[in-house]
């Protein structure tokens, strides 16, 4: 049974023919104790994904969220449904922000702002620490002390994936958690991450550009792009035989779309939803790519692509 199941979500932004598609046909289930690696390059609609699961996006930005989110069986996107507003924001979701100096108050040291998120009866130092020092953090107990300004990155980012860890949460978020954590405590940061979601039954969500991790860590990889899942399988199949046009690039590393382009029009500007968003682009193209969304094709029982020309 999935923890969580998403079905058709979609993010628009702006009105009329100022409208912008972040967001279209997302679909997927996740299991406890999954881990799902998003990969896609910068705009393709990542860190929109993760925070549509949840509608968290500040007030007043325009964003309107359709589709269905079930998390536990509840509808997150269900205004009405006050249980439903209470998962966003108890223990059983949690996040990982990819600016994690953004998420912690700067004029608050760094102990007291962890007791209140954890709640001060569940908070208990020698555990927290413990954990921070798995993390690679030296002097735990001097970095609570200190404020998240005095504080890099990558040691906020290791205090954030420590939060994520902290209590009982069912499904982690992460946004590019390990961005500015160097090379040699990455691999063993996202081991101790997964060791604990694995051992506990914590689904993870994680968008990431680091193809090596989603390569070498998850179960499942979906590959992103202008806000469509233009590709998901089994990480082991997706690496060794991507099929989506897409995919296949970005897996190379090739260069020979214009990556400008993309950033620039990370949100697609159509409200037809009419083509395929990678037509212009795209070498192996239909005529009908132009005209048609293309459908999700079923490769293998674990395999799905949005491309008619990859079978």
């Amino acid at each position: 049974m999935h923890l969580l199941k998403i079905d058709g979500l979609e993010a628009r932004i702006g009105e009329g023919t100022n409208e912008r598609i972040l967001l279209k046909d997302i679909s997927f289930g996740v299991s406890p104790g999954e881990f799902i690696a998003i990969i896609g390059e910068s705009g393709a609609g990542k860190t929109t994904l993760l925070r549509a699961i949840t509608d968290l996006f500040p007030r007043g930005a325009g964003i309107r969220i359709g589709g269905k989110v079930l998390f536990q069986g509840k509808n997150l996107l269900k205004e009405i449904d006050h249980e439903a507003q209470q998962i966003r924001y108890d223990s059983r979701i949690r996040y990982v922000f990819q600016e994690p100096s953004m998420a912690f108050n700067p004029v608050l040291r760094i102990r007291p702002q962890v007791e209140y998120l954890l709640g001060k009866d569940q908070f208990r130092e020698d555990a927290f620490s413990s954990c921070l020092d798995k993390l690679g953090i030296e002097h735990p107990l001097r970095t609570l002390q200190q404020y998240p300004h005095q504080l890099s990155v990558g040691i906020l980012q290791r205090i954030s994936i420590a939060l994520a860890l902290s209590g009982s949460p069912a499904l982690i978020l992460a946004d590019e958690p390990l961005s500015a954590i160097d090379a040699i405590h990455r691999n063993r940061i996202v081991s101790i991450l997964l060791e604990q979601c694995s051992s506990r039954g914590i689904a993870l969500l994680f968008a990431t550009h680091d193809l090596d991790a989603a390569r070498l860590h998850a179960q499942t990889t979906f590959v992103l792009y202008k806000g469509r899942i233009v590709e998901k399988s089994t990480s082991m199949e997706l690496f060794s035989d991507p099929r989506h046009p897409y995919s296949k690039a970005l897996l190379s590393h090739s260069r020979d779309y214009n990556l400008e382009e993309d950033r620039r029009g990370q949100a697609d500007r159509r409200t037809s939803g009419a083509g395929c968003v990678y037509y212009s682009r795209c070498s192996i193209a239909l005529p009908s790519c132009r005209e048609q969304e293309p459908e999700v094709v079923t490769l293998t029982k674990d395999h799905e692509v949005r491309c008619p020309c990859s079978r």
